[in-house]
């Protein structure tokens, strides 16, 4: 199975066939269509953002959009603080719990 793989690594580095490879990849008519694709989304692209959504932002006519979230960073502290102060109320009333039942026996 190695000597088939070591076969096959050098087949596959071979000048000729990696000719051999490109050449039918670009023969085939959907590679032409992917680079066409391609070609077109980004030509379009420009196009939209250069003639109609800019002149848009300079004439005033659109303007930024502003989102303000809420702040996520001083809920989550404080929700950690209560979360720390009831475990820590809880494990002293376990701690006074089994210091009582020691002292009763």
């Amino acid at each position: 199975m190695v000597e088939a793989f070591i076969a096959y690594e050098k087949r596959k580095a071979d000048p000729r066939n990696l000719r051999e490879e490109a050449e039918s990849n670009l023969s085939d008519p959907s590679t032409w269509g992917v680079y066409a694709v391609w070609i077109t989304g980004g030509a379009g692209f420009a196009y939209v953002k250069n003639v109609i959504i800019e002149p848009k932002y300079a004439s005033g006519e659109w303007e930024e959009i502003h989102i303000s979230l809420p702040k996520f960073g001083q809920a989550a502290v404080d929700a950690a603080s209560t979360s720390v102060d009831a475990v820590s109320s809880a494990a002293d009333t376990a701690a006074t719990v089994v210091d009582a039942a020691s002292s009763a026996m």
